[in-house]
């Protein structure tokens, strides 16, 4: 996965840019980080509820929405 990983961040450099890539690519890693890991150990329940989880969730979809626009 690595390099895979490592491939599909060259490609988007080259073709992107520095900054559009950048930010892309870490609004994409920041919002997988945070989701990915709960869903995994079967936390779901910890992802909304408290006020915590909620502005977590706020910026998570807040940095998916930056990078896709």
């Amino acid at each position: 996965m690595w390099g895979v990983g490592g491939l599909t961040w060259g490609l988007m450099i080259r073709y992107l840019g520095v900054g559009l890539g950048l930010a892309i690519g870490c609004g994409l890693c920041s919002a997988t980080g945070t989701l990915i890991p709960p869903i995994i150990e079967g936390h779901i329940n910890s992802l909304y509820g408290t006020p915590a989880a909620n502005a977590t969730l706020v910026g998570v979809f807040v940095s998916l929405a930056g990078s896709c626009w």
